[in-house]
């Protein structure tokens, strides 16, 4: 099938690393709004506008970067009540299988693998924001295990493993619904398996989901500067969040200590971290008075296991509130290995996006599907701690995320085509 749009060259881009461009896509909720709709096909300015609640003039601006930014394709103009209309649409994702991801370089694999982290996160704002996630058969499961080799693999077969389940899903809800004639809905699934960026895990403590979401060393939630997927969004939304977010992921550190490890000035750090915390994304940890000073530390906030006895009994904010949590950090995760080319440089890497029509029965299969897959995880994780405490080795440290969530908008993206090597 020959491509119809586009796409601004690598070269001509506005900002040439691609994490900062998926960053800026999901920047703005006018941008993530509009990215779901550009999702569903061809569609011009004008009707976007209209869709999402904006005038066309504030909307051209958003549309604009996200081209430039190399995040939406161009489709041409077409008349429209006596005027030229500019059609555009979201760069479609291919489906790529292992032979094909394999025998790809490097540098091919990094531009599908931008744009499926970029959809992965888009989707999971904008369903944060439309409040799809306080749904009790939403799921969002992020964890961290410390693996031999042999583990590595084994983490990203078994994210594959339940992805082919999610497909088996998939055709027969398909076909359920050909058979009633029903529309039904749209779940999005979205799963990750790749080495983490850093060579820790991040700092784990046995505390409660409900724990979590009520408090502890946080800003109050009635003070936050931003609603959840707006946090969320600020929290992934600039490189040096991210990098920050991973060293707190880590545990009790000093803004000083954070600012020297990714080589900035603690003053320009200062207010990243000030507004981290406002927005309720990270926690305090303690002041230690150092030479007549007083230290502040600070650390992310711990990513609890959500029991279903936990979640049913969490209000829709609370929900909301931890889902949150483990969304910005997958996000940040994401975003830092493909940002060091951890992700396009692994073979066996794994990161996945679809999106499921499912019928009345179908939330709850996926929803299913996905605790399996996360008791399958902490049992990988449970038989590599053993063999790293026999073998010595320091181990991997392996992110692994799965999600399924119904979609923020009723229409469904537009199906992939052709060869990656066609992006």
């Amino acid at each position: 099938m020959p491509r119809m749009g586009i796409r601004v060259p690598v070269a001509e881009r506005k900002k040439q690393e691609f994490a900062d461009a998926i960053a800026y896509a999901f920047g703005h909720w006018i941008r993530l709004e509009a990215l779901a709709v550009l999702a569903e096909g061809k569609t011009s300015v004008a009707e976007i506008a209209r869709i999402i609640g904006v005038s066309v003039n504030r909307l051209s601006g958003h549309i604009k970067g996200l081209y430039e930014h190399g995040c939406i394709e161009y489709m041409g103009t077409g008349p429209a009540r006596n005027a030229n209309e500019h059609y555009y649409r979201a760069v479609m994702l291919p489906h790529i299988n292992d032979e094909e991801y394999r025998a790809m370089l490097p540098e091919e694999r990094r531009d599908p693998i931008g744009l499926i982290a970029q959809a992965s996160i888009g989707e999971t704002l904008a369903a944060l924001r439309a409040g799809r996630f306080d749904d009790e058969y939403a799921r969002i499961i992020g964890r961290f295990l410390l693996t031999d080799p042999l583990g590595k693999i084994e983490v990203q077969e078994h994210v594959l493993a339940v992805y082919k389940r999610l497909v088996g899903i998939k055709v027969a809800n398909a076909n359920r619904l050909a058979d009633s004639g029903k529309a039904g809905l749209t779940m999005i699934v979205a799963l990750g398996g790749f080495e983490r960026n850093r060579l820790w895990l991040p700092h784990e403590q046995h505390i409660s989901a409900l724990e979590i979401a009520r408090g502890r060393a946080r800003t109050p939630v009635s003070k936050w500067g931003r609603d959840v997927a707006g946090g969320v969004a600020y929290a992934a939304g600039n490189s040096i969040r991210v990098e920050a977010l991973q060293i707190l992921a880590e545990g009790k550190v000093s803004v000083s200590e954070v600012a020297r490890e990714i080589g900035l000035d603690v003053k320009k750090l200062s207010d990243h971290v000030r507004y981290l915390y406002g927005y309720g994304r990270i926690e305090k940890a303690g002041i230690e008075e150092v030479r007549n000073t007083n230290k502040h530390y600070y650390r992310a906030v711990t990513l609890p296991r959500i029991s279903p006895e936990d979640y049913e009994a969490m209000t829709p904010r609370e929900r909301r509130d931890v889902n949150g949590l483990i969304s910005q950090s997958m996000a940040v995760e994401t975003l830092a290995s493909f940002r060091s080319r951890k992700l396009e440089n692994d073979g066996q890497v794994q990161l996945i996006w679809d999106c499921l029509p499912l019928d009345d029965q179908g939330p709850s299969e996926v929803s299913a599907c996905l605790s399996e897959g996360d008791e399958g995880l902490l049992a990988i994780k449970a038989a590599n701690e053993k063999r790293l405490a026999r073998s010595g080795e320091q181990g991997i440290p392996m992110v692994a995320s799965l999600s399924g969530f119904v979609r923020s908008r009723p229409g469904r993206p537009s199906v992939g085509y052709g060869s990656p090597r066609e992006i």
